[in-house]
């Protein structure tokens, strides 16, 4: 992005080899950059790229995702988990993610999540039925 101003609230990943990413000021090129949107906090902003490039990791660069595979995601409304199951929706795989809660079995299923497995369930029993379809052959 070129065309930021002085005064603009941005975001951004800092490239992995470049030193200083725990500094308070930093200095990185504007193409790395984007606004920050409004409507979250600098915290939530700081906290995007990384767990988004690592859900994009697992799943593209890593296991090689496809249109219709089925997809596991451990802590599918979390941090990571968030983005590896919007992602992998977004791919069209179909996505079943494990959460804590009937909070957060709602977020994973806003997000995209065709099947949600509460771990604090009674219904944590399928859990061992369900890891067999997602085993990947040796």
């Amino acid at each position: 992005m070129t065309d930021l101003a002085p005064d603009d609230q941005v975001f951004g990943l800092i490239r992995f080899d470049r030193l200083g990413a725990a500094a308070e000021y930093v200095s990185m090129p504007a193409a790395d950059l984007a606004r920050r949107p409004r409507q979250i906090s600098h915290i939530l902003a700081a906290a995007l790229p990384l767990a988004g490039l690592t859900g994009w990791q697992g799943l593209h660069d890593h296991a090689g995702l496809r249109p219709d595979d089925e997809v596991l995601v451990h802590g599918g409304a979390g941090a990571v988990g968030g983005f590896a199951v919007q992602l992998a929706a977004q791919a069209g795989a179909v996505v079943t993610a494990t959460v804590r809660g009937a909070d957060d079995a709602h977020v994973a299923h806003q997000l995209g999540a065709q099947r949600v497995i509460d771990v604090n369930s009674t219904a944590f029993a399928v859990f061992p039925k369900t890891v067999r379809r997602f085993a990947v052959p040796a």
